[in-house]
């Protein structure tokens, strides 16, 4: 009988403890077109944030960030294309914008981009990418 009684106290400790293990943060998050649309995301302070989305700068459209807040999300330099690989003799190949954010404050931020030509004033973006993150 106290072999029962041991092991249901063990299983209900195993059950007790399972309900305290705390949830960690993401410390490296890796984001695309597919995770707009104003979805959250939470972040490890000092963690990093990567944001890749597709473009054709020859095309003169150029991904451009529109909104953030410097105090949560800092840029990390400036971004970087790569474009994709081509056929021979092709040009106008479009390839991925890849921006890189550091988390250096506790907080919530929305971070925006807009896809456009930027000698078009007055003229609404034709694609825009935005989520929230919260740095905890």
């Amino acid at each position: 009988m106290g072999r029962k009684v041991c092991l249901i106290v063990v299983i209900i400790l195993l059950i007790a403890l399972g309900g305290c293990a705390s949830t960690s943060l993401s410390s490296n998050v890796k984001l695309g077109k597919a995770d707009a649309a104003g979805k959250t995301f939470d972040l490890a302070k000092g963690g990093t944030l990567e944001i890749t989305l597709e473009g054709n700068p020859t095309t003169g459209y150029t991904w451009n960030q529109v909104s953030n807040n410097d105090g949560v999300l800092k840029p990390a330099g400036a971004y970087t294309y790569q474009q994709n690989p081509a056929p021979a003799g092709m040009v106008g190949v479009g390839g991925k914008f890849t921006f890189n954010f550091k988390a250096i404050g506790v907080g919530a931020t929305q971070l925006k981009f807009s896809y456009q030509r930027p000698w078009e004033k007055n003229v609404p973006p034709i694609e825009s990418f935005e989520l929230n993150i919260n740095v905890k």
